[in-house]
C-alpha cells in the first residue's frame, strides 16, 4: 500500500471501484472485466496500490475458481454429446490456427518450436474468462449463449492442454509424471464425492456448497503446480459432480448453481483487477501498445476468418452483431 494510505481505506476504495465503476461504465456499453483490468493497471503500475498484496491473489483465485466451477455444473453435457461434430470441427479449427501461428513464428522470429508454440497460445487463445463474465450482457439466447460458452470452454481447454504438453516436454519423465498426477486427481474425485454422501453429509446437511468450493480449490491449486491454471481443476470438478446427480441433488440443483454464480460474480472482478495489477510500467509504452495493435490487426481476422464456416452453421453469425460472432 502507498504510504499516506492505510490498508482499510485502501480495501474500501477498492470494493467501491470494483463494484461500482465497471456497472456505471456499462452504460457505455464497456465490458466490466476492461475496467477492473483498467483498474489494477491504473492502481499497480500508475500509483503502486495493492502489488504484492496476498489477499488480493487470494481474491483473484477464488473468482477464476467460482467462475470455472459454475461452467462445469452448468455444461450440458447431453447437449455437448448431439453436437460432438460440431465441437469437435471447432477444436480442430482451433489446433490447425494454433499450429500455423507456431509455424509463423518459427519462420519469422526465429524462435524454437516450443517457445513458438508459447506465443501462438498468447496471441490466438482468447480470454475465456472475459467471454464468461461478459456473456450475460450481450443478450444472447439461451442456444446462442450455450454455444459461445461451449466452444470458448473447450477453446480454453485444448489451449491449456497444449501448454501443458509445452511446458512439462522438457523431459518425457517429467510430462508423464505430470500427466500421471492429472489423471490420478481425475479418478480420484468420484472417491471423494461418494465419501462426503455417504459419511458428511447424513450428518452435517447443507454443507454441499463449502465442499463443492473447497474441492474446486484444491483441485485447482494441484493443476496449478501441474502447470494447467486453476481453472481446469475447477472445471472438472464441476462436470465431476454433475455424475453424482441422483446421490447428491443438491450439488447440482438450480440453488447451488445460483449460488456459485453469486459467489463468482463477487470474486471475479478481482481476478481481472489482479491481471492489471501484474501488468509493469514498461508493459505500457508506446512500442507495446503498437505491437499489441499490430498483432490485433493480424490475428482477430484470422481468427475469425477461420471460424467464420462453423460458426454460420450453427446460426450464431446471424444473431451475434457484426463479425464479432465467427470469433466466439
Amino acid at each position: 500500500m502507498a504510504a499516506g494510505i492505510s490498508t482499510e481505506v485502501g480495501y474500501v476504495g477498492l470494493l467501491f471501484g470494483l463494484f461500482v465503476v465497471p456497472k456505471y461504465l456499462q452504460r457505455f456499453r464497456i465490458p466490466a472485466a476492461i475496467t477492473s483490468v483498467v483498474l489494477g493497471a491504473v492502481a499497480g503500475p500508475g500509483f503502486g496500490l495493492f502489488q504484492n498484496d496476498t489477499t488480493i491473489g487470494l481474491l483473484s483465485t477464488l473468482g477464476i475458481v467460482s467462475l470455472f466451477l459454475f461452467a462445469g455444473l452448468d455444461v450440458d453435457l447431453d447437449e455437448l454429446a448431439r453436437e460432438g461434430r460440431m465441437l469437435s470441427e471447432h477444436l480442430i479449427v482451433r489446433l490447425a490456427t494454433l499450429a500455423l501461428g507456431a509455424f509463423a513464428v518459427v519462420e519469422f522470429l526465429d524462435l524454437s518450436p516450443r517457445a513458438a508454440a508459447l506465443v501462438a497460445l498468447a496471441v490466438l487463445t482468447p480470454s475465456t474468462g472475459f467471454i464468461l463474465d461478459s456473456l450475460h450482457t450481450l443478450g444472447l439466447s439461451t442456444r446462442t449463449a450455450f454455444w459461445v460458452r461451449a466452444k470458448a470452454i473447450a477453446t480454453e481447454l485444448v489451449a491449456l492442454a497444449v501448454l501443458f504438453v509445452v511446458l512439462q516436454s522438457a523431459t518425457v519423465s517429467r510430462l508423464a509424471l505430470s500427466a500421471a498426477a492429472l489423471i490420478a486427481m481425475i479418478l480420484a474425485l468420484p472417491f471423494g464425492f461418494r465419501a462426503f454422501a455417504r459419511f458428511i453429509v447424513p450428518f452435517a446437511p447443507r454443507t454441499e456448497f463449502a465442499f463443492l468450493l473447497m474441492i474446486a480449490v484444491l483441485c485447482a491449486v494441484i493443476t496449478r503446480k501441474l502447470g494447467v491454471y486453476y481453472l481446469v481443476g475447477a472445471f472438472i470438478v464441476g462436470m465431476a459432480a454433475q455424475r453424482f446427480r441422483e446421490r447428491l441433488p443438491a450439488m447440482v440443483s438450480e440453488s447451488m448453481l445460483h449460488a456459485v454464480e453469486s459467489f463468482a460474480s463477487i470474486f471475479v472482478p478481482f481476478y481481472f483487477f489482479h491481471a492489471g495489477l501484474i501488468l509493469h510500467r514498461s508493459d505500457l509504452t508506446l512500442e507495446a501498445l503498437g505491437f499489441g495493435l499490430a498483432l490485433f490487426a493480424v490475428a482477430v481476422p484470422i481468427g475469425c476468418n477461420f471460424q467464420t464456416d462453423t460458426t454460420t452453421r450453427l446460426g450464431i453469425g446471424m444473431m451475434l452483431p457484426g463479425r464479432a460472432a465467427s470469433c466466439l
